[in-house]
């Protein structure tokens, strides 16, 4: 009998005692033939955890998920020293906010594992969210308990919403220590300049061996980026090792701009000077190469880098290591050259303030078209102004402006 058909049991009192000896038989021994994971990503995922001996802490299981689930069973191993809150009998274990119309059970079996099962009660809910805390657990320390340890999360089966079908996910794992520096991302003991560039080196795609992206993501929101590298460099100038700013992205997103000329294009947003550092990514043109980046006014301490981290992607990134703004001259901001003509698509643009806030960019359509003047993509439309107008089929004869083609906008700079 499948996880998330057990709650489908009528309620006489048979039943309930039915239901109740089945989900008690089914928390023990739980056997099914479940399909893998596979390569969907899916998984969970247990951040680090600091916890003083002699206390209690509330553990957080994470899951990141494409697929929508419905239920969920696992059995989690704790180390020596770290055991479960137990309240009038019962393991303090509560869903998070991505529930529905979920409840969830636990009981400690015979392996000595905590073993919990979700379920939706009655309607085949799917979890909510694609990313974050999934549940909790308290747990508390022995006063002789010294880290560093590990909590294993095994047996993860996930019901999927569509089919039914039961997902075995791979084993997860997490670090519960009486020592863990947030930032400390290499691992030595403090948070300096060298976690900094271990970080940017991670988000260029170009990580170390000792790096530890857990501890890098500082404000718990499933994701390592030049924000987590602002909080970093903020830990580090201001001497703090306790923090773990939660702050979120601005819900409001501001334009960016693109102008092109001569196998180059300008990027810049309005009043750059609010910001200290930035990243966005770029699709480009097959038979396209990025060849250089720089900013157009360099007056502020910052230093850019580029990667090619696909067969037509880059990303790049800025950011000053003594956390002073940008200067820009006008809205341009950076210049990108390149080496030839052709299409080129900016996206997941982000700025971040010394402050430690984040704000998305819109980058208008997101398409710049023509470097250089595409002739191929010209001669393909006719070209409207942004009143309608008809203005021919040749931009290289218009005055400088923005002007519609192929329901495009182009800049004639």
């Amino acid at each position: 009998m499948r996880i998330d058909h057990i709650w489908n049991l009528q309620t006489s009192s048979y039943r309930r005692c039915l239901r109740v000896t089945l989900l008690l038989v089914l928390i023990q021994l739980f056997a099914v033939s479940p399909l893998w994971a596979g390569d969907n990503e899916d998984k969970i995922v247990i951040p680090p955890l600091k916890i003083e001996p002699g206390t209690t802490q509330q553990l957080a299981i994470q899951l990141i998920n494409n697929e929508e689930y419905t239920a969920f069973q696992a059995e989690i191993f704790f180390p020596e020293g770290i055991t479960p809150v137990m309240t009038d009998g019962k393991c303090n274990v509560t869903l998070s906010s991505r529930k529905a119309d979920h409840t969830i059970s636990s009981n400690i079996i015979s392996s000595g594992a905590l073993k919990v099962v979700c379920l939706s009660m009655m309607n085949n809910e799917s979890l909510k969210g694609n990313s974050g805390d999934l549940f909790y657990i308290d747990i508390t320390s022995d006063a002789t308990f010294e880290g560093p340890a590990t909590i294993d999360v095994k047996g993860i089966l996930f019901t999927q919403t569509k089919d039914r079908k039961e997902i075995a996910f791979a084993d997860a794992s997490g670090v519960v220590d009486t020592h863990l520096v947030w930032g400390d991302v290499n691992s030595d003991g403090v948070v300096d300049v060298g976690d900094a560039v271990s970080m940017i080196n991670y988000i260029m795609g170009n990580p170390s061996e000792s790096f530890n992206p857990l501890l890098a993501d500082l404000n718990d929101d499933g994701e390592v980026d030049i924000f987590d590298v602002i909080l970093d460099i903020n830990l580090m100038l201001n001497n703090k090792t306790e923090v773990r700013n939660k702050t979120r992205a601005s819900e409001e997103r501001e334009e960016a701009f693109v102008t092109a000329n001569n196998n180059c294009i300008q990027f810049g947003i309005n009043d750059a000077n609010r910001f200290t550092a930035f990243q966005f990514d770029m699709e480009v043109a097959s038979d396209m190469e990025l060849m250089g980046v720089r900013l157009k006014d360099n007056t502020s301490n910052h230093a850019l880098y580029f990667i090619k981290n696909g067969q037509n992607s880059y990303r790049v990134a800025g950011v000053s290591m003594d956390n002073s703004t940008l200067s820009a001259n006008g809205n341009d901001l950076v210049e990108l050259s390149f080496s030839k003509a052709g299409n080129v698509h900016i996206s997941d643009i982000i700025f971040v303030t010394p402050q430690e806030s984040k704000t998305h960019f819109n980058c208008g359509n997101t398409v710049v078209t023509g470097i250089g003047i595409n002739e191929q993509e010209h001669q393909a439309g006719e070209v409207f102004d942004l009143s309608g107008h008809k203005n021919g089929a040749n931009l290289n004869r218009l005055p400088k402006g923005i002007y519609i083609i192929n329901n495009k906008k182009i800049i004639v700079k």
